[in-house]
């Protein structure tokens, strides 16, 4: 749970560093999510998956994702799902 807990704090400075730029588009996410399973042998494996959906203007979209890529760079074992459609 190390990761979400990382995630957390870097996710509410995410929102304060861009929120002028994310004005006007469709939509706009960037979440964390972590599916867990329970082994035959009694062990559980986690996965991480990191969720990222921008839609609107390009230039918005470029910049909002080179946010996300810089402060989700390092520390983090997750797999990314981008969904990204500039208009």
């Amino acid at each position: 749970m190390g990761e979400m807990d990382k995630f957390r704090e870097l996710g509410k400075e995410l929102q304060q560093e861009c929120k002028s730029e994310s004005g006007g588009m469709a939509r706009n996410f960037c979440v964390l999510t972590m599916e867990a399973a329970l082994l035959p042998n009694g062990k559980w494996t986690n996965t991480y998956t990191n969720h990222r959906v921008l839609v609107g203007p390009e230039a918005k979209c470029k910049t909002l994702n080179a946010k996300i890529k810089d402060k989700l760079a390092n520390g983090f074992t997750f797999k990314v799902n981008e969904q990204i459609h500039g208009q």
